[in-house]
């Protein structure tokens, strides 16, 4: 409400007013793309970028984030920085005319994702022909249910959302249910690596909610 968008403001008034003391990095661009200011954290963006203040932003990255500042709700661009990852959002400031660009370090999250086997959720990993190349510890049951080994093809329901990929509609997640438990599993495309992971979560709860709405367990 009104309280949290104050709240909001005024947390982005002082990130403004003291961005070099700010841990994460700040940015400011004017309306072309010309980087005017950068605080101290942003070092490492910067050298990645290979762009000094006065100088205008590499054409692709600005592109990049001209076009997912224009999405709704505006979505930050990823960037490698030696052994960093950051996620950066463009807000465009209009009184001003200029775009401050917020830097989050999303190293830990990428690891996760580099390293599914420390993800205690189900996790499978299927190339474009719908072979299952990896699966986790956590996703033991799932295989199990679907009676799966890595090298074997997934199940054909499965394997048409991984074919499909990035050009397939969403269909919302598929469900999966094997000894006593329900999971759904969300794939995702990975267009770096050309193949799919199917992130598992367990429903079974939900599931039972809804089969028995009724039923007041106190």
């Amino acid at each position: 409400g009104r309280a949290e968008r104050s709240r909001l403001e005024r947390q982005i008034e002082s990130i403004n007013r003291f961005p070099d003391q700010n841990p994460n990095p700040v940015l400011r661009t004017d309306w072309d793309g010309r980087l005017i200011y950068a605080n101290p954290a942003s070092a490492p963006i910067l050298r990645t970028l290979g762009v000094r203040v006065g100088e205008p932003l590499p054409p692709a990255f600005l592109a990049d984030l001209q076009a997912r500042t224009a999405t709704t709700p505006p979505r930050p661009v990823e960037l490698v920085c030696a052994l960093q990852t950051f996620a950066i959002l463009s807000v465009p400031v209009r009184d001003l005319g200029v775009y401050n660009l917020y830097g989050t370090d999303v190293t830990a999250a990428k690891v996760i994702e580099k390293f599914p086997d420390r993800n205690p959720n189900p996790v499978l990993r299927a190339a474009p022909d719908g072979t299952l190349i990896y699966a986790n510890p956590a996703s033991a049951a799932i295989r199990r249910a679907l009676r799966l080994e890595v090298g074997d093809s997934l199940p054909v329901e499965i394997a048409e959302r991984v074919r499909g990929g990035a050009d397939r509609p969403d269909t919302g997640p598929i469900e999966v249910s094997g000894e006593g438990r329900t999971y759904a599993l969300t794939s995702v495309l990975i267009p770096e690596f050309g193949f799919t992971n199917l992130y598992g979560t367990d429903i079974t709860a939900l599931r039972a909610v809804d089969k028995f709405p009724n039923e007041n367990p106190n």
